[in-house]
């Protein structure tokens, strides 16, 4: 069986694990029957076939099983530590690593050629993201969600009137929305202005998710390409970035300023939220009040850590309080040796988004430089997205985090082989 005939799959697999429905209403594991089963039967079956075709290198599988089976020891030290309070969803946790690992290696080895990722990355992961946004702003504005709390989300009240399916939690889809928004604003910047509609439309959708911590990250990111990226020596279009981002700045400035009821009425959850954190700023000794909530958590687990916080000192899912935001989850799930795995892996990241960004450049791929800038930005704002939960280690986000992980590194490797190639024909 040639592995060459099945990359055409990766388009059909990423629209089906994220818009296959769960039927929450109906199944008390929903979200679990509706990612963990296509996930770990698609991607087993193409490891396999990846591996018998011999496809993997040496040293690409062993850093990625070292890092995964690592992260698969602390998960088990952390079982053992807090042995007395386990719960069933605690051993969940041990499936993550294992879908991490297989969302990484097949990423790696999906594609063999550069017009690859183009054609069966980038261009169905934009039609994906519209379909996305546009069941967002439907389900937020037109009565969509009659059907959308179906398919997708348990219908709850605090839920009424946010964009949030098909992911069923407003934090997941403005997290996709925010990587949606970078991604046009690039490919509009690079390829076609008619990427402009697709960008304002991530916008709309994510602030119709009324999520605080996401409006907030989109706010960080708009800031850094308009007044960082500029000083991105040898990368294009930097004077139009810098003009493009101040005018959506002081833009949204006038909008705030001359329409606040209208925001307030249409974004209530969000602007009373944003209003109450400015006016009054954290209280350590409040429980009212998302940001309140989470230093409090972080509080919690450096008073309750049995491990000095050097190790993990429990899962915790199922403590009062539910620890939510990485600062508190990951130090006391996994301790200071984990964080720093984790942040090694996230800087690994980084890096190798301006490797092939510079690879496209040279190439002159304004798609895969359009994505791979938009994981740039995204990463950089990844320590505030994480302030409300750890998004990458959510299970309907694996497959894109270390999946393009995987994608980044094959790119890298197979311009670099084309490169060199055309280098030694020209001698």
């Amino acid at each position: 069986m040639d592995v060459i005939k099945h990359k055409s799959l990766y388009p059909l697999f990423i629209f089906l694990f994220v818009l296959f429905p769960t039927f929450p209403t109906y199944t008390k594991s929903g979200v679990y029957l509706g990612t963990f089963i296509p996930l770990i039967i698609s991607t087993c079956f193409f490891i396999f076939i990846c591996l018998k075709k011999k496809l993997l290198p040496r040293f690409a599988t062993k850093l990625a099983f070292s890092y995964f089976i690592f992260f698969i020891g602390l998960t088990f030290l952390s079982l053992i530590v807090d042995s007395g309070r386990i719960v069933m969803r605690d051993f969940i946790e041990l499936i993550k690593p294992v879908l991490g690992l297989l969302a990484f290696t097949s990423g790696y080895v999906w594609f063999d050629s550069l017009r690859d990722f183009k054609i069966y990355l980038v261009k169905p992961f934009i039609i994906l993201l519209l379909i996305v946004a546009s069941i967002g702003v439907l389900e937020a504005t037109a009565g969509l969600d009659v059907i959308t709390h179906v398919l997708y989300t348990a219908p709850r009240p605090v839920l009424e009137g946010k964009a949030l399916s098909p992911f069923g939690i407003t934090y997941f889809f403005a997290t996709f929305m925010l990587l949606g928004c970078l991604l046009f604003l690039f490919l509009a910047l690079s390829v076609s202005k008619w990427y402009s509609l697709a960008f304002f439309t991530t916008i709309l959708a994510l602030l119709l998710s009324q999520s605080r911590t996401l409006i907030l990250s989109l706010a960080v990111a708009v800031f850094f390409v308009s007044f960082v990226y500029i000083f991105y020596v040898g990368f294009p279009y930097r004077r139009r970035v810098f003009f493009s981002g101040l005018t959506i700045i002081l833009s949204s400035m006038i909008v705030v300023l001359m329409f606040p009821s209208l925001i307030e009425d249409q974004l209530s959850y969000a602007y009373i939220g944003i209003k109450h954190l400015l006016s009054n700023g954290i209280d350590l000794g409040s429980e009212q009040g998302s940001a309140n909530i989470r230093v409090s958590q972080f509080i919690w687990v450096v008073n309750n850590s049995s491990t000095a916080n050097i190790i993990g000192s429990g899962i915790g899912k199922g403590y009062v309080p539910l620890l939510e935001s990485f600062y508190a989850l990951y130090v006391y799930r996994y301790g200071a040796i984990g964080v720093m795995l984790y942040v090694f892996l996230g800087i690994f990241f980084l890096i190798m988004t301006l490797r092939v960004a510079k690879a496209a450049l040279s190439l002159y791929d304004w798609h895969m430089f359009s994505l791979s800038m938009a994981m740039n930005v995204f990463l950089i704002v990844l320590p505030i997205t994480s302030l409300s939960s750890v998004i990458t280690d959510q299970i309907i986000f694996i497959p894109f985090y270390y999946g393009f992980l995987g994608f980044f590194v094959k790119y890298y490797y197979i311009s670099k082989t084309y490169r060199c190639a055309n280098y030694l024909s020209f001698r």
